[in-house]
């Protein structure tokens, strides 16, 4: 019941609706669904307003790190939907983008890679991050390019390598 109670809170997309509800309940401030996921996970999840994720970060302070049980941060998922301006908000606010929360040590340039999210790898590019860092398996982000044939990617690399960037 109360996981349906909060992802209607969640679905109506509504600051308003949210404050009221968490200024009666801030228990529900707490609630983590069976991923572990917090509200503001879920929230991210959903792709609720800029509006509600800032409400949930900045007032309420609701971890940019917190991950869920498979390691996934909110980091990760903005990384996988693309969303290149929260990628760099959470740059901005501290996030490492050479830190993995995963057990594979998945980075999130080899998800940037994986998912072809161009802006985000020339991104983290220019963030420094370790294109040499490999995963438990012992792949890199450029073995996951050249793997899954991501050619512009590739091309992407060898740009920056030319520029002695990498």
């Amino acid at each position: 019941m109360l996981k349906n109670e909060i992802e209607n809170i969640l679905k109506a997309n509504d600051l308003n609706v949210l404050r009221s509800v968490l200024d009666i309940r801030p228990d529900y401030v707490q609630y983590r669904n069976e991923e572990k996921e917090s509200l503001l996970a879920m929230a991210f999840d959903m792709k609720l307003s800029d509006e509600i994720i800032e409400y949930l970060i900045e007032e309420l302070n609701l971890s940019i790190e917190d991950k869920n049980v498979d390691g996934i941060s909110i980091f990760d998922k903005a990384v996988i939907n693309g969303d290149t301006t929260w990628v760099k908000k959470f740059v901005e606010k501290g996030i490492d983008p050479n830190k993995s929360q995963r057990v594979s040590r998945f980075t999130p340039l080899m998800e940037a890679v994986t998912y072809n999210r161009l802006d985000i790898v020339q991104f983290l590019l220019e963030q420094d991050v370790d294109i040499y860092a490999t995963d438990t398996s012992g792949y890199t982000a450029k073995d996951f390019a050249r793997k899954m044939r991501k050619t512009k990617v590739l091309e992407l690399f060898k740009r920056y390598e030319r520029l002695g960037m990498i």
